[in-house]
């Protein structure tokens, strides 16, 4: 986000219609990326014996957990939930973005589309926490990842409070 920053100011382009371009195939991309995880066997959960479970080599399972095999593939349910965004920020586009004439609500119309990834990637990412059992740091009884995403999600939602209400005299409702 900061490259594309100094990029669109360093050219005077507008940021937010550079990062509402990017975010749809940004999900995509992550999506598509998890098959990364599944082929070097990383990115899974706890074991179970559900019917879409994993097998991990010996090699790539965790000390706790080496007399098990089979694990809850948690890299399928991020690709399957930024499938989702990709889905949903394309519907934004179509119905929103696509909709508005006034540039102003064309700039809000791009913020909204960034800030609707911000939220809904936080969101995916602060679930999908609990299934993972590869060590990262505790702090307030989260894992690290989701104290950032809860961050991330209240500072959206601040800003997004904020769009509606400076734009509230523009009537924009999408």
């Amino acid at each position: 986000a900061l490259a594309l920053w100094l990029y669109a100011r360093k050219y005077k382009l507008n940021f937010w219609l550079l990062a509402s371009l990017i975010v749809p195939g940004l999900a995509l991309a992550q999506a598509i990326g998890r098959w990364g995880n599944y082929f070097n066997q990383e990115l899974f959960g706890y074991p179970t014996n559900l019917a879409w479970s994993v097998p991990i080599d010996l090699i790539n399972r965790p000390f706790a957990y080496l007399s098990e095999q089979y694990f809850h593939p948690v890299f399928l349910y991020e690709l399957l939930g930024n499938l989702l965004i990709f889905i949903i920020l394309i519907i934004i586009h179509l119905i929103i973005i696509r909709k508005v004439t006034s540039y102003e609500l064309r700039v809000t119309s791009y913020k909204l589309l960034v800030i609707c990834y911000l939220i809904c990637y936080s969101f995916l990412r602060f679930f999908l926490e609990f299934w993972r059992i590869d060590e990262t740091p505790v702090i307030f009884n989260l894992r690290f990842p989701q104290l950032i995403s809860l961050i991330i999600i209240l500072l959206s939602l601040i800003y997004l409070i904020y769009l509606f209400l400076s734009n509230k005299s523009a009537k924009f409702n999408p």
